[in-house]
């Protein structure tokens, strides 16, 4: 039996990649509302018809997303994470999706990614009752907010790079560095995340600003899996020098000029970045919330890809 063929009486149905462009135009409505879901399915679009062994799947309750755009997203191919949406007011098909699949192992360590507001009480209220009905508890809540940027605005901003620095691409050599100071690193599995820093950089983009001296990377950004910016640091010694803005307006820029306009999420409580990306006039778009599970090791039907 294949896994497919396991799974076929799960609530969660694939939806085939020639059809992930149809859900991402339903969450084109109230834009910018839900920018973050339509870019993060345009990143996995692309992503996905590069690779299409990549441990990536968008799947739907029954299978049908056509009139609430309900559908939850797994990515395996690095860190577990979840990403999941619906436009239905009440929630139904979401929280019983959430809370009836067997798709999920949350054997893993599963992270639901950017959660919209307006869906977080669904969300919460599935994760609640799978705590009372199969032990699986939420380990972090990291409350946060999606900042959005126009294109045409990102476009025509300006860089002035530093006299002592250079601007360069970012590629594997370099993902070591970044990963001393990720603030998301899998502590218990580090490969995972050196694993997601990898994949994001060979199939996106990142730029760096480096010393001229020494050729240090000091400050990077990188175009994330929200197809916004991601993973924005500089390390500590090189701090408090305007050499995060740099690398922020170059990528911006880049995407800009590609028509994306550059999101970005910051943290609750992180007013340098958000006095920092205020200052360069990204606005608030909407709240989100990142929901870690608590792995639970319990035998249970290993979901397929």
């Amino acid at each position: 039996m294949t896994m497919e063929k396991e799974f076929s009486s799960d609530i969660l149905q694939p939806i085939p990649l020639e059809e992930w462009s149809s859900l991402q135009k339903l969450l084109q409505v109230d834009w910018p509302m839900y920018s973050n879901y339509y870019y993060w399915m345009e990143n996995s679009i692309r992503w996905k018809t590069r690779d299409p062994g990549m441990d990536l799947e968008v799947y739907a309750p029954q299978g049908t997303y056509q009139n609430d755009a309900t559908f939850v997203g797994i990515s395996k191919h690095s860190m577990y994470s979840i990403v999941v949406f619906t436009r239905e007011s009440s929630g139904q098909r979401l929280y019983n999706a959430i809370v009836e699949t067997n798709r999920i192992n949350w054997n893993k360590g599963v992270t639901f990614s950017g959660i919209h507001e307006c869906v977080q009480s669904f969300v919460f209220s599935a994760l609640a009752t799978l705590e009372t009905t199969r032990g699986i508890e939420i380990h972090e809540e990291k409350p946060g907010c999606f900042y959005f940027k126009t294109a045409s605005d990102s476009a025509n901003m300006k860089i002035r790079v530093p006299d002592e620095c250079y601007l360069g691409d970012l590629n594997s050599s370099h993902v070591p560095t970044i990963h001393k100071i990720y603030p998301h690193i899998d502590a218990e599995q580090p490969e995972n995340s050196m694993a997601y820093l990898e994949t994001t950089i060979k199939l996106n983009k990142g730029f760096g600003l480096f010393l001229k001296k020494g050729d240090i990377l000091v400050s990077w950004a990188i175009h994330s899996e929200w197809y916004g910016l991601g993973m924005v640091q500089t390390q500590e010694r090189y701090k408090k020098r305007g050499y995060a803005k740099v690398v922020v307006l170059a990528l911006a820029k880049w995407l800009g000029e590609r028509g994306i306009s550059p999101i970005l999420s910051i943290v609750v409580g992180n007013t340098i970045s958000e006095n920092m990306f205020s200052s360069l006039n990204w606005k608030p778009n909407h709240l989100a919330t990142w929901i870690t599970m608590k792995r639970i090791f319990k035998t249970s039907p290993e979901p397929a890809s």
